[in-house]
């Protein structure tokens, strides 16, 4: 008791001592014996945000107030960093490194396929979290969780979100064995919330029409995968018309599939690119939350793999299907090929390898359309 009598004349000494303050904080007045006792009905995280709120308070309970923070869990630390949050106009709180990131930083949480290359274990556990999904292109390209989360408290506190957007846009056109290919993402917040569009366009030679590795499977989400094994029966199935030889110039194959357990919409579409070559559009809408926490349901289903066996995913989530491109493109009826410049088509007409791929040079054309793991990797 006496160290507590101790404490409390020095806090009162201190309190008296600050010339600057424009007021003393009335919690000072009271007692720091009754101080102590209260501060012990409260949580961990409340209890810390006390010691910051009062400089004098903190010094004079300095272990009380650090060492139960030292020994929570991850819950509670998550409570305290997303209370800071608030008042950090220039931090999130991220729920994978349970840290605080700067926005200022942002580019640093970008993943490219140079930052694939390199050792995950310098990684932020975030940015090796979200390299993981572009992997197996669960999430778009150059996807970054923690930029997300930047972007929508950007949103939310009414300042210009264009920069951190940007970040989250892509274009490459690379050649694989056989075809060349046109990735493209962009991200845009409609009705507060993040939506995401990502398009692969497959230029091959004609008449051949797309490549098919021995898998022949991929999947756009956590929940869903196609399969092209047995004649593209799961395209087929979901209702997705696959042009045959000579259709290509009817545009109008093609079809929409969807997940019901995540807000996930993929179109595919089908385009004759001259006599020369045919082009398959893959394109794929995601909304991925509001980004105020990891508990946002939008953003907690993207990240749950369950499903039930041969089920697609296709249980009890309810949304509109179309109105995940709609709310996007601003509009129901999407044209497919409205992203497609006419010097991309032209660069990717001259990278596409006339002759096909060849033996041993990786996956065969087929005399249908398939899609693969390979070629939207």
């Amino acid at each position: 008791m006496d160290t507590t009598q101790h404490r409390s004349k020095r806090l009162c000494t201190r309190s008296q001592a600050q010339p600057t303050a424009s007021k003393p904080s009335p919690l000072l007045e009271l007692p720091l014996e009754l101080i102590f006792i209260t501060a012990g009905y409260l949580p961990v995280e409340s209890l810390a945000c006390l010691g910051l709120t009062c400089k004098e308070l903190y010094l004079s309970l300095k272990k009380e107030f650090t060492q139960p923070l030292k020994d929570a869990d991850d819950m509670a630390l998550k409570t305290f960093l997303k209370l800071l949050e608030r008042d950090l106009t220039s931090y999130i709180a991220c729920p994978t490194c349970v840290i605080l990131h700067p926005t200022t930083l942002a580019e640093q949480y970008v993943v490219t396929k140079e930052h694939q290359h390199t050792s995950s274990q310098a990684w932020s556990k975030c940015r090796a979290t979200d390299a993981k999904a572009q992997r197996e292109r669960t999430m778009p390209p150059q996807f970054s969780s923690t930029i997300f989360f930047m972007a929508m408290k950007a949103y939310r506190q009414g300042q210009d979100t264009s920069s951190l957007l940007k970040l989250l846009s892509h274009k490459e056109i690379v050649t694989q064995p056989g075809f060349a290919q046109l990735t493209t993402s962009e991200a845009r917040i409609c009705d507060d919330t993040l939506l995401v569009r990502d398009q692969t366009v497959f230029m091959v030679p004609s008449p051949q029409f797309a490549p098919a590795s021995i898998s022949g499977t991929f999947g756009y989400c956590r929940h869903s995968m196609l399969s092209v094994a047995d004649r593209l029966s799961d395209l087929e199935w979901v209702g997705i018309t696959v042009p045959e030889a000579g259709e290509m110039e009817y545009v109008g194959k093609g079809g929409l599939t969807w997940c019901d357990r995540c807000h996930t919409q993929l179109k595919f579409s089908f385009k004759s690119c001259g006599k020369d070559y045919n082009a398959m559009f893959v394109t794929r809408w995601m909304d991925v939350g509001k980004g105020r926490d990891e508990n946002d349901p939008k953003w907690r289903s993207r990240w749950d793999s369950s499903r039930q066996d041969n089920d697609w995913g296709r249980s009890n989530l309810a949304y509109e299907h179309a109105s995940l491109s709609a709310m996007f493109e601003g509009a129901y009826n999407f044209q497919f090929d409205s992203l497609l410049t006419k010097e991309d088509e032209t660069e990717l007409c001259a990278k596409c390898p006339l002759g096909g791929a060849g033996e041993g040079d990786g996956p065969k054309l087929v005399s249908r359309l398939g899609v693969s793991r390979f070629a939207l990797e």
